[in-house]
């Protein structure tokens, strides 16, 4: 059964993951990240209904608030593990303490959120120009490609259809 806790520093209201819910989370925003507003910030709405999404379900029971602070949470965490001396351990009060992330994943969740922000926010941004002015040298990279190449995809390659 969930609960609902109050923050009283922050004057907000949030459910609390249980065990299983973080490790969800966790597989999922490993995957997938989060999301870029128009303006280039995190869009949590989206995360949210993506997980919700991903989860099967009509009613998810955490906020947006909920999503922000389990994402700082992950990836405050996966700090801690590449780097156990950092600034940031608390180990008292670590509330992912059951996720036992290793190294390799918390490398991996780090590289992957560095480069899905980079492309959101370089590539993707300004409805995508960047990635548009982009595609006929894709196409044509594609079909020099030699079908042992590892970058070689079978089939009718359409970047535009594919990629975006």
């Amino acid at each position: 059964m969930q609960s609902l806790i109050i923050d009283s520093i922050n004057q907000t209201y949030f459910h609390r993951w249980t065990t299983e819910e973080k490790k969800k989370f966790y597989k999922f925003i490993s995957n997938y990240d989060v999301t870029l507003n128009s303006e280039g910030k995190p869009n949590w709405q989206d995360v949210r209904e993506k997980y919700q999404n991903y989860l099967g379900v009509q009613n998810l029971d955490k906020t947006i608030n909920d999503i922000e602070k389990i994402v700082n949470k992950i990836k405050i965490k996966c700090v801690q593990v590449i780097n156990p001396n950092s600034d940031y351990m608390d180990l008292e009060n670590d509330e992912l303490a059951e996720l036992n992330i290793s190294v390799e994943e918390a490398q991996r969740l780090n590289k992957n959120s560095n480069m899905l922000f980079f492309i959101r926010k370089s590539i993707l941004s300004n409805n995508c120009q960047l990635f548009k002015s982009a595609v006929e040298e894709l196409k044509k990279r594609n079909e020099e490609l030699k079908k042992d190449d590892p970058a070689f995809m079978p089939g009718k390659y359409d970047p535009e259809k594919q990629d975006l």
